[in-house]
């Protein structure tokens, strides 16, 4: 791991933010205790769990993802315990689920506010007992796995509207760990755009820096990192990174709330989120597939953001 001060791993920044998120990052990393990692798309918690991962005594021991973002309960049990020869339609040979695969390791378990209600025993069984056993088999396994876990969600509304186990919640949170968005550590933008164009020529004048920092990131550094992919990709031979090259939506007049700071930014972020979502499915033809994509954004995030704004009416039904 780098002892530098503007990262953890493959996260990057100098914002008292992300210091205090490294200095947390670093205690954490040489125990065992399980981490619930929290923050929107696109903030970098799979790169917190591999940060966490790397800097442990784990680390040569394998690191390995479960994504549960849509995932149904069959696929959920395979994906993580495993199924032998013959369990189910279609399982024609023995697989090793995430579990076993990360014996003697890391397993990162993403979206895990995604899992079913009912799904949801097996993993507190799993993590309290530290035994699986894969989908057609007769006896548990033991593991020896340390579990990080992430989510977009808030966990604990999740439980008071019924659809989070607490029990499964106080197993996985032994830590909570939030990851700031973009937009409350812009100081970082600049550091960020210097590593993402990393052995180019491009230059980034300084009203496309401005530009860059006015806009509120929904998607965060990954969307910060799809938008100068694209702009390289159109620079031209100039190699001057100008601010229409982003592809970012304009800015609207916006006139504060009388009734407080806190209204007036939350509407400002959601008027930043309904133009930002517009010119996304313009940009994507109404595919919202393809709009997750371009916007760097979780798929099942996207869809409950077009619902928030009254936007899902404007997708195609076959995206």
């Amino acid at each position: 791991m780098s002892n530098e001060p503007d990262r953890f791993g493959g996260l990057l920044g100098t914002s008292a933010a992300m210091r205090e998120l490294f200095a947390l990052l670093e205690r954490l990393a040489p125990s065992d205790v399980p981490v619930l990692l929290e923050g929107e798309t696109g903030t970098g918690k799979e790169l917190a769990a591999q940060a966490i991962h790397a800097a442990s005594s784990r680390k040569s021991g394998p690191f390995v993802v479960c994504d549960l973002a849509g995932a149904t309960r069959s696929l959920f049990e395979s994906e993580l315990f495993g199924h032998l020869r013959g369990a189910f339609t279609g399982a024609d040979r023995d697989r090793a689920g995430a579990f076993a695969q990360a014996h003697g390791g890391t397993l990162f378990i993403d979206e895990v506010g995604e899992l079913a209600l009912d799904a949801q025993p097996r993993l507190l069984r799993a993590l309290e007992q530290r035994q699986v056993k894969p989908l057609g088999a007769s006896s548990y396994r033991d593991l020896d796995v340390r579990v990080i876990a992430a989510t977009h969600r808030d966990l604990a509304s999740e439980i008071q509207a019924g659809r989070f186990r607490a029990d499964l919640f106080h197993r996985l949170a032994v830590v909570r760990v939030p990851l700031p968005p973009l937009r409350d550590r812009k100081e970082d933008i600049a550091l960020l755009v210097t590593q993402f164009l990393a052995g180019s020529a491009i230059e980034v004048p300084s009203e496309t820096l401005e530009r860059l920092r006015e806009h509120p990131w929904p998607g965060n550094v990954r969307e910060l990192r799809n938008a100068l992919d694209r702009a390289r990709s159109l620079i031209g031979p100039t190699q001057v990174l100008v601010p229409s090259l982003l592809g970012l939506p304009k800015t609207r007049e916006f006139h504060p709330a009388p009734d407080g700071y806190r209204r007036a930014k939350q509407e400002l972020i959601a008027q930043w989120e309904r133009e930002y979502l517009r010119d996304l499915l313009d940009r994507s033809e109404g595919n919202v597939a393809q709009a997750a994509r371009t916007g760097g954004m979780d798929r099942v995030h996207l869809h409950r953001l077009l619902k928030k704004h009254g936007l899902a009416s404007h997708r195609k039904r076959s995206a």
